[in-house]
């Protein structure tokens, strides 16, 4: 249902045939990491390390060097006492198999997100990609920004709901630029949008 009176519902289809649509060729190695690793998933990963890795373990460390020297206080200093689970004498372990999991899970999620494959349509003309960006500004216009699921659905491609949470808020630096025999929309990297809504 429309909340604002002032605009209209919104109605989109495609705008291009979908024949006119195709998946574009195998991107370079550098151009798939530039899109997959950007800096924000970087930042999740160095978060994850640090509070559920190297913090847990500094503190692992701290406990049973305060534990061992209240062993030798009160039993003597060549006396130790082990735990079942103590590393006392091996140093304060740290699961470098964990982080390797963290990344590689980071890594799968990052690649799902490619609904970011956003940039990974090749349109036959110059003119299929125009109309289809020209459409898309006028939606920013109205509504102050399109989702890639609208953009998916002016190309005659399916979409998800996750398609619905990202996109843009103004398109001012977008290309169409060459792709072998046909034109690509050369987007910006999209942002949540999800409080427009």
């Amino acid at each position: 249902m429309n909340q604002n009176p002032n605009k209209p519902e919104k109605q989109i289809a495609p705008v291009v045939d979908s024949t006119q649509v195709s998946g574009i060729k195998k991107k370079s190695f550098m151009k798939r990491m530039k899109e997959t690793f950007i800096a924000e998933d970087v930042g999740d990963v160095g978060d994850y390390i640090l509070h559920n890795v190297l913090i847990p373990a500094i503190k692992r460390g701290i406990v049973e060097s305060v534990n061992n020297g209240i062993s030798r206080l009160l039993l003597g200093g060549s006396s130790n006492v082990y735990s079942s689970n103590s590393t006392y004498g091996q140093g304060s372990y740290i699961s470098y198999n964990s982080i390797s999991n963290v990344v590689r899970s980071n890594s799968q999620e990052m690649r799902a997100r490619s609904i970011y494959d956003y940039q990974n349509w090749s349109f036959k003309t110059y003119e299929a990609a125009d109309k289809v960006l020209h459409d898309m500004i006028e939606l920013i216009d109205i509504y102050k920004c399109v989702s890639i699921s609208e953009y998916y659905q002016l190309i005659g491609k399916s979409t998800t709901s996750a398609d619905n949470n990202y996109g843009w808020t103004n398109l001012f630096t977008t290309d169409i630029l060459p792709d072998g025999d046909g034109w690509y929309i050369n987007f910006p990297k999209p942002v949540d949008i999800r409080h427009y809504h």
